[in-house]
Order: structure tokens, then C-alpha cells, then sequence
């Protein structure tokens, strides 16, 4: 059966072949490229997840220094100045975060919570599958899938531009499916260094756009192509080094 998630869409929407040699393939990926935003981003993931399975008398006690410190990925920073400026950051955005976003009364929030669904695409039997970071439980019944970001730039995307996203849709799709009795299920991003949110509520025809295009792209990732596309990302991309595109590119610059 054929495996969609956020992750592997995003792949083959970035580069087929990328999506081919890793899922298909399977070739062995090099390790990830390590960055300080990597880690920052982790490290706030993962306090966030501890700061919500926490009683409402203790996340009203917790101190966000000694949340982050818990939950700090460590090694991946230039040195400890650089280090000390991602963790007072991160101490800010923990405070903001916990000064502004407290869940409501009713409300009920799990973190990384995997979503598993079966459909048919095209005829063919699809499982769906994603991590959710923030699942709320609205007190009116309703479902809030929430996909935290940390951009420093703070960007968000417009609301139509998230509603065009696959990747955000196969969420939709899975918290539709999951949660079938809730009277509405919306998706959104949140970036936790602005508390920037956008919100996507689904017209019948986005979701229909959305549900053909889902359908094309499964049928594309079973019969091919797998043409590179090569970008700016290709130097931190896991498989570079089985990619022709890539070795390609990179004997060209050796040359010049």
C-alpha cells in the first residue's frame, strides 16, 4: 500500500527524484546537515510538548528557563555565545508563548500526536499518515490541528496560500477522518517566534482541488517520472550524493 505523510509529499513536490531515492529506492540518507535553527527549533518543539502534559496547577508554576533547559538539544552550536543567544531567545518566545497561549477552559491539548487513515486515491488504496505538533480539543466540540513553526524570518502564508498546500491538506484529511463526530476540524500554523497564526477553513471547492491534485500525485509517485530538480537546498539534501543532477553540479564547480 501506498505511504503519503506531510514529509514525503513535500519531498516529491520539492524533487521526484529526492522522493524516489529516498522512499523508493531507499537508498542510505547521509545524516542531517546540523544547524543552530535546527536545534532552536527542536529544542522549542520538544518544551512545548513537556509544557502541555502538565497539570494546570504546574503550567501555571513552570518557569520557562527551566522548561527550556529540560528540553535543550545541545552540539549543534558554533560556540557558547552563539548558544547563549538561541537560549535567551527561546526563553522569550517560552514566555510569550506561555503568557498569551493558554489553552482555554474545555479545552484539551495532546502534542505530536501520529494520525494514521486509509482512503482510496484513483482507485488505489492510500494510507495517510502524519505527526501532528498540537492537537486541541475545542470545548464546542470542534478539532484545532495546529503545525508550530520557527522561522526567524516570521513569515506566514496567507490563508489561501495554506489552504493550496498538500502537505497542510493531508492533515486536514487526517483530522476529518479521525475525528468524524467533531463539528469542524480547521488546520493552522502558528510561528512561535511571533505568534503569528493563519487559520484555514476548507470551501467544498478547495477541498475538492486539493483532493484531485492529491489524487494526481499519488498516481505520479507509483509510475514516475523521477526527474531531478535541482535548487539552493541541494547541498543539504540527503541523498545528494546518489543524485546525478547533483554530482553533476558539483564537478562543474570543481572545474571552474
Amino acid at each position: 500500500m501506498l505511504r503519503l505523510t506531510p514529509s514525503r509529499v513535500r519531498d516529491y513536490l520539492l524533487c521526484p527524484l529526492r522522493y524516489h531515492l529516498r522512499y523508493v529506492a531507499q537508498v542510505t540518507p547521509l545524516a542531517p546537515v546540523e544547524s543552530p535553527a535546527l536545534a532552536f527549533g527542536s529544542s522549542l518543539h520538544a518544551a512545548l510538548k513537556a509544557y502541555h502534559r502538565l497539570s494546570p496547577t504546574a503550567a501555571r508554576r513552570v518557569s520557562p528557563v527551566a522548561l527550556l533547559s529540560a528540553n535543550w538539544w545541545r552540539g549543534q552550536y558554533e560556540g557558547a555565545e552563539q548558544e547563549g543567544k538561541y537560549f535567551d531567545e527561546g526563553v522569550a518566545v517560552l514566555e510569550q508563548y506561555l503568557r498569551v497561549v493558554r489553552p482555554p477552559r474545555g479545552e484539551r491539548v495532546q502534542t505530536e500526536v501520529m494520525l494514521t487513515q486509509d482512503m482510496t486515491l484513483n482507485g488505489e488504496r492510500v494510507r495517510l499518515r502524519g505527526r501532528v505538533d498540537h492537537l486541541a480539543h475545542v470545548a464546542d466540540g470542534s478539532v484545532l490541528v495546529l503545525d508550530y513553526k520557527t522561522s526567524a524570518r516570521g513569515l506566514t502564508p496567507s490563508e489561501e496560500e495554506l489552504a493550496a498546500d498538500l502537505p497542510t491538506f493531508i492533515y486536514f484529511l487526517l483530522g476529518q477522518r479521525t475525528f468524524q463526530r467533531a463539528p469542524r476540524v480547521v488546520v493552522a500554523q502558528l510561528n512561535l517566534r511571533t505568534l503569528d497564526r493563519v487559520d484555514v477553513h476548507y470551501t467544498p471547492t478547495q477541498q475538492a482541488r486539493n483532493a484531485a491534485r492529491l489524487a494526481a500525485l499519488a498516481c505520479a509517485v507509483q509510475s514516475g517520472p523521477f526527474d531531478p530538480h535541482p535548487s539552493a537546498g541541494c547541498p543539504a539534501c540527503p541523498v545528494r550524493l546518489h543524485c546525478p543532477a547533483f554530482s553533476a553540479r558539483r564537478g562543474f564547480i570543481r572545474q571552474g
